[in-house]
């Protein structure tokens, strides 16, 4: 066959990735670094699946695409959102993603009282109705910015 074989249909290569469930169509190709799934539509133009499975049934998207069901590697498109920005983040906050945004600043030093007592994270997280991602995140900030208030610092050589 003259000039090699003919490219497959994007379309038709992303659906081979696709695992339909009930609920979710998950992701099974390629997963990028933040985790969501990572497709090539051609030879330098790679796109999160769920953007492209976004594109493919409802148009270019323009904004974020969110997950309603907040699976990263679901590519139903019955479950993507378009959002801006600080929808986005709004959204993070609501799932428990966004540690910064969840966690009012009066009640992050109780975390540090409580973990150094013997508490899990887990038990923790669930009284601040957050992950407990949010709340080891917090705690190894605060001891963080504790042990920088206790440590000498230099100025010019000489310690202050």
């Amino acid at each position: 066959m003259p000039g090699g074989p003919k490219p497959i249909d994007p379309k038709i290569r992303f659906f081979r990735y696709v695992r339909k469930t009930k609920y979710c169509w998950y992701w099974t190709g390629a997963i990028g670094a933040q985790g969501y799934g990572a497709f090539t539509i051609r030879a330098g133009q790679r796109v999160t699946a769920h953007r492209y499975s976004f594109q493919i049934h409802r148009g270019t998207p323009s904004g974020f695409v969110c997950h309603k069901c907040d699976i990263r590697s679901c590519v139903n498109p019955n479950h993507l959102f378009l959002s801006d920005h600080r929808g986005n983040m709004l959204d993070m906050a609501n799932k428990g993603r966004a540690p910064n945004l969840k966690i009012p600043i009066k009640r992050r030093v109780e975390i540090i009282s409580r973990k150094n007592k013997g508490e899990s994270f887990s038990s923790i997280a669930s009284d601040f109705k957050v992950t407990k991602e949010a709340i080891s995140y917090w705690y190894r900030r605060l001891n963080k910015m504790n042990s920088d208030k206790t440590r000498p610092h230099r100025h010019g050589g000489k310690l202050a």
